[in-house]
């Protein structure tokens, strides 16, 4: 991607995802001041998006001054420096138990046998694709059809080495 930068009041930031294939360009206009983008990245989130790169790159400015204070690493620390209070008992609030166990939900847990279940939403030409053929099965055996390899009646015992 390339981003061209125009210099005015406010700095507007041209992206061309392509140009060389000729793809119309969008034009997204960066206020520093205000702290804004028209992407809507800059305002959602109150972290510099790629428009706003691009700009503080163009007028020498230092990108990290727009980063808001909540992503910065001595926010964060501050979280652990509280200490949490143990949760009290059901009856009464003010009594912890120190020999609560929680167990997990066993109706949460997924079944560890076979394949995994897919849960890859099909499309219309998937549904399609499945929709029988008329066909019937071939054994790769025997090559007869109506049954498949596993229930061949010529298959011999199960196969050492």
């Amino acid at each position: 991607m390339k981003r061209e930068v125009s210099i005015m009041s406010r700095i507007q930031v041209s992206e061309y995802s392509r140009p060389l294939e000729g793809i119309v360009q969008n034009n997204y206009v960066v206020d520093l001041r205000h702290r804004t983008c028209d992407c809507g990245i800059f305002q959602t989130f109150k972290y510099p998006c790629a428009h706003v790169f691009a700009a503080c790159t163009s007028v020498h400015f230092d990108v990290m001054t727009l980063v808001d204070p909540i992503y910065r690493l001595q926010t964060v620390l501050k979280v652990y420096r509280n200490e949490f209070p143990p949760i009290g008992n059901e009856r009464d609030p003010n009594m912890i138990d120190n020999d609560v166990n929680i167990l997990p939900d066993p109706s949460m847990r997924r079944d560890l046998h076979g394949r995994p279940h897919s849960t890859r939403i099909h499309c219309a030409e998937d549904m399609i694709a499945r929709e029988p053929t008329g066909q019937a099965k071939h054994c790769s055996i025997c090559s007869k059809p109506g049954h498949t390899k596993k229930k061949c009646p010529l298959k011999t015992g199960p196969r050492i080495g």
